[in-house]
This record gives structure tokens, C-alpha cells and sequence, in this order.
């Protein structure tokens, strides 16, 4: 079977198979969120606000261009992994960057907005995550390595989680420090949201649910990594709209 160019493999875009749900579901999400990029950028609430300061304009900004990074790389990832062996694993390695980078920078917004009013942590926290970055890194280099195996398989999904639930430390440190009946950490809840869609986005992908009840059915449309795509991207919309509503506060109240 001849090997598809690059060409054909981005008309693919516009055809029905069973990368098409993948692609579009992560392409779609690329313009939401170049459009929400924009409307946050633009918009006098959140960062035209004259109390956004240039740490907070920083941590959005980061935010928003990784999720634009992830949804592209995967994108590019599902379209062009079936170009050559080469290829796959560069877009795979892309693909996992860009969750990397999503996964670190979504911490970064949280943590400027929950302890702007306690630098010593929050500098803590983000030296921590930029550590985490800096091992994500290391494993996805890995990936293209010789070394890549099972086991880094297993260990890369084990380093995604972890790095996602270790952000439950500084939500811990956030309601102890706040009071747990305080306005902000009633904002907790959309971290919680947040928690709940990564987790049962990552439980279908990893039982590969409903394939495995129904082998055949979904191999064209509605497999588990389609699903897993849409959780990814309700998840950082949550998020989104968790920390809008936490910089809407901060825009109220100065430190003490």
C-alpha cells in the first residue's frame, strides 16, 4: 500500500473516517479557543480590567496559548500520523507536548489569582509546576528515543495524572488559608468540575469504552478517544470560566 503524502493526509481533514471525529472534535476546540483567547484579551472585565496586572496577564495568556497548543497538536497528530513512521512519531511527540504544556499551564492562572495575596507560596507553587514541566518534557523526549517502550507508556500516563492531581495540594493550601465557607473557595467547585471531566475523560479512554461492549460499532464514529477529546475540552472550559469568576473577585478585594 503506498504511503499517503502530506497533501492527502490534510485533505483527509474533510473526508469520513475514523480519525475524522478525532480531528474535528480538537479542531474545533483550537477556534474556541482562539476565540475565547480573544474575547478575554479584549474584554474590560477580564484582562482589559485596569487591576489585571501584567503577572496576571502572563498566567492567562500562557493558559490560553496552551490549550491552543494542544488541541492544534492533536489535531496534527490525528491528520498526519498516518504519513510515515517518521512522522508519527514526531506528531506523537507534538501530541503529548501540546498535553504537557496544557496540563502545566492551567495551574498557573489558579495559582497568580488564589495567592496574589501571598507571594511566598505562590512562588513555591509555580517553581513545583515549572518541575513538573521540565520531567514532562523529559518523558515526551524520551518518546522518540530508543528507550520507548511499554513501560514508558505506563509511566507517562501515570506522571499525566499525578501532575493533574497534584493539583489538589495547593487547593488544600488555597481553602485552609481563605476559610472554607469564604466566597473564593466556593470557587473550588469548578476545579472539582474540572477534576471530574480529566477523570472521566481518562477512565473511557483507558477502558476503552463503549468499543469494548460493542466491538465494530464505533470504529468509524464515537470510540473512547473521541470522548476523551471532548472531556479535554469541557474541562479546560470549566476551568476557564472557574478562574474568570476568581479574577472577577480579585478585581473586587486588595490585600491586607
Amino acid at each position: 500500500m503506498a504511503t499517503p503524502t502530506r497533501l492527502a493526509c490534510a485533505r483527509s481533514i474533510f473526508q469520513w473516517h475514523n480519525e475524522t471525529g478525532n480531528i474535528w472534535s480538537h479542531l474545533l476546540s483550537f477556534f474556541g479557543a482562539v476565540w475565547v483567547h480573544h474575547h478575554a484579551a479584549t474584554s474590560e472585565h477580564v484582562l482589559r480590567h485596569p487591576r489585571s496586572t501584567t503577572e496576571i496577564h502572563l498566567a492567562f495568556h500562557a493558559f490560553f496559548f496552551a490549550a491552543e497548543i494542544c488541541f492544534l497538536a492533536s489535531t496534527a497528530y490525528h491528520t498526519f500520523q498516518s504519513h510515515s513512521y517518521w512522522t508519527f512519531q514526531k506528531v506523537y511527540q507534538l501530541d503529548l507536548l501540546g498535553i504537557n504544556t496544557l496540563i502545566v499551564a492551567s495551574f498557573l492562572p489558579g495559582l497568580c489569582l488564589g495567592f496574589q495575596c501571598q507571594p511566598n507560596a505562590k512562588a513555591f507553587y509555580v517553581a513545583l509546576i515549572l518541575v513538573v514541566y521540565a520531567l514532562g518534557l523529559r518523558l515526551v523526549a524520551l518518546e522518540g528515543s530508543v528507550q520507548a517502550d511499554e513501560r514508558l507508556a505506563r509511566d507517562r500516563k501515570i506522571f499525566f495524572v499525578a501532575a493533574v492531581t497534584f493539583g489538589i495540594c495547593p487547593a488544600f493550601h488555597f481553602a485552609l488559608s481563605h476559610g472554607l465557607h469564604s466566597e473564593e473557595v466556593l470557587l473550588l467547585g469548578y476545579l472539582a468540575a474540572m477534576f471530574l471531566l480529566y477523570g472521566l475523560g481518562f477512565a473511557v479512554f483507558s477502558l476503552k469504552l463503549p468499543e469494548r461492549f460493542m466491538p465494530g460499532l464505533f470504529d468509524l464514529f464515537g470510540a473512547s478517544h473521541f470522548w476523551w477529546h471532548l472531556f479535554v475540552s469541557c474541562a479546560a472550559y470549566v476551568w476557564y470560566k472557574g478562574i474568570l469568576e476568581l479574577h472577577s473577585l480579585r478585581c473586587k478585594t486588595t490585600c491586607l
